[in-house]
């Protein structure tokens, strides 16, 4: 894979089968470990989950129906983290 990451999602019953809401993606690069990988992504992991849950206590982010809201607006995919810690569309 050219790309690993984190992903903010709704719980549901099933595992990992919740409407995703947001994503970090990190490069794999040549020579990366487990653990080289697992570092790039912790420092993304955590400005992500921050964001996501910023914008669901701030109620601009729902789920209706398995869907994805922004702001009344269905996502039509994740948001993203830039490189500034904010999630764009």
């Amino acid at each position: 894979d050219a790309e690993h990451g984190a992903s903010v999602h709704f719980v549901v019953p099933e595992l990992d089968a919740g409407a995703v809401i947001a994503q970090a993606r990190v490069p794999v690069l040549p020579g990366d470990d487990a653990e080289a990988l697992a570092v790039r992504v912790l420092a993304v992991e955590h400005p992500l989950l921050l964001a996501a849950v910023r914008l669901l206590v701030e109620g601009r982010v729902t789920e209706q129906d398995g869907r994805v809201l922004l702001d009344g607006q269905s996502l039509f995919s994740p948001l993203r983290l830039d490189s500034a810690g904010t999630l764009t569309s």
